[in-house]
């Protein structure tokens, strides 16, 4: 069929010459750190945060709360004002009402 002087023809892409696959290494997950105590949690903590401190206008602080037992981590602006903490303080207070409850509906820990 020709349709204004032109005739149909099957269009076919082009194809790209065979290459041998690209082998792209995959990443290694770094070394896994096994924690003994609490304390060397902290240090490790307080290695990472100190390593990043120089890479921010900000400080931090690191301590464990008395009332929970938690690791609470405070952002500090460069006056010393706390700008975030981590966990927030209204949640540290939701754990210590929680221990409360649950030591009332419960006599013992299991």
């Amino acid at each position: 069929m020709v349709i204004n002087g032109l005739t149909p023809q099957r269009f076919e892409p082009p194809v790209a010459p065979p290459s041998a696959p690209v082998r792209v290494p995959a990443p290694q997950p770094p070394d896994p750190v096994e924690l003994d105590d609490d304390r060397t949690a902290q240090m490790a903590v307080e290695t990472i945060v100190s390593k990043s401190r120089d890479k921010v206008r900000t400080g931090s602080r690191i301590h464990v709360d008395e009332a929970t037992d938690q690791f609470v981590v405070e952002i500090v602006n460069a006056k010393n004002e706390v700008i975030r903490q981590i966990p927030l303080e209204e949640a540290l207070r939701l754990d210590v009402l929680f221990r409360k409850i649950t030591g009332i509906i419960f006599d013992q820990k299991v």
